[in-house]
């Protein structure tokens, strides 16, 4: 848990995409997480999306890691399908661009290695967003 705390610090100090909050103490940073949300033996075994929540809690409450920032989530099911995870991500980056609205810094996901393949590459290729 900690090694994934220090690893969405690192990144999120890492990423030029931060917009502030006028109404906040604190600038939200907005992840978007892309796993398979219902458990499947055949491709997913669950725990993820507990333990992604547990983590952005730890950071959130750990005043020593962005304290001027707050972490935000959407999770999107991806159903571990390449058509549904690519949708969800078009979906997600669409929803947010609007005025106002935070953007996503950050990727998280796709767990299945046939959905990371082509979101990747739309998030690093023409989104520069990190996944």
């Amino acid at each position: 848990m900690l090694y994934f705390s220090f690893f969405l610090s690192s990144l999120l100090l890492s990423s030029s995409i931060i917009q502030t909050d006028g109404n906040a103490n604190k600038t939200p940073l907005r992840l978007q997480i892309l796993v398979p949300a219902e458990k499947n033996p055949t491709y997913w075994d669950g725990g993820v999306i507990p333990a992604m929540l547990m983590a952005l809690d730890d950071v959130n409450n750990a005043s020593h890691i962005l304290s001027n920032y707050t972490l935000t989530a959407n999770i999107s099911d991806t159903k571990c399908d390449p058509s549904e995870g690519t949708w969800q991500l078009i979906k997600s980056i669409l929803d947010t661009d609007v005025p106002h609205e935070t953007k996503i810094i950050a990727f998280i996901g796709g767990s299945c290695s046939i959905v990371s393949e082509p979101t990747a590459a739309l998030t690093g290729r023409l989104y520069k967003i990190p996944q």
